[in-house]
């Protein structure tokens, strides 16, 4: 991931290649290292706007970091989700999709039970919760005017938009059989891109190859 100024690359370090540092902060123009961090294993990560914050994934929570010295900045826990009476679970058991909004002021997390989280950045406050679906958020993004977030679940190929302010979820397309691999809008925001493994079914049969799909977004 790019900082937003381009002066930093955040590389995430896979668990069974590497030990130690999770993540990696490193110059585009030299390759120089400008420092390593973290021993938990990162689900996904994002920088924020300001260049010096870079927020990550895990099992059940977001951490802030400062990417030049290292230091944890902030954790940001998911709250219990009650399953059933008497029996609690880490709402969010993975939180495999970050997003931090162009101006900064919000975060979002997708979790692999299919929760959409969005929290207050500066007070590290959740903000609300939404139920979008049992096969799990693995992408997700903000417009350019941090009114929208774009959510894909991987395992039932879903395509949402929700708004930012309150969660309320606006519309879902069905774009795969085969998992929404990510989202992104266009610097305008006039339209979300996501690619897929595969096409829809077609007359009993797949579709060859991965499928992108350009949607544009009316207001």
């Amino acid at each position: 991931a790019f900082s937003a100024d381009n002066e930093l690359i955040a590389v995430k370090a896979s668990p069974h290649l590497v030990q130690g540092s999770q993540l990696t902060i490193f110059r585009p123009t030299d390759g120089s290292l400008v420092s390593s961090f973290g021993i938990r294993f990162i689900c996904a990560m994002a920088f924020a706007p300001d260049g010096h914050t870079v927020a990550t994934g895990h099992w059940n929570n977001i951490t802030l970091w400062d990417v030049r010295s290292g230091e944890r900045l902030a954790v940001l826990m998911s709250p219990p989700r009650k399953v059933d009476p008497g029996r609690y679970w880490r709402h969010g058991r993975y939180l495999g999709a970050v997003a931090v909004s162009p101006d900064g002021k919000l975060i979002a997390a997708g979790s692999d039970d299919g929760e959409l989280q969005v929290w207050n950045f500066a007070a590290r406050k959740l903000l609300h919760t939404t139920s979008l679906s049992w096969a799990g958020v693995t992408a997700v993004a903000f417009s350019p005017d941090c009114s929208l977030i774009a959510a894909g679940s991987y395992h039932d190929g879903t395509l949402r938009l929700i708004e930012s302010a309150t969660g309320k979820l606006l519309s879902e397309i069905q774009v795969s059989m085969f998992g929404v691999g990510a989202v992104a809008f266009s610097p305008d925001g006039k339209y979300l891109v996501t690619p897929s493994n595969d096409g829809m079914l077609n007359n009993g049969k797949y579709s060859r190859g991965g499928t992108v799909r350009v949607f544009r977004i009316e207001k």
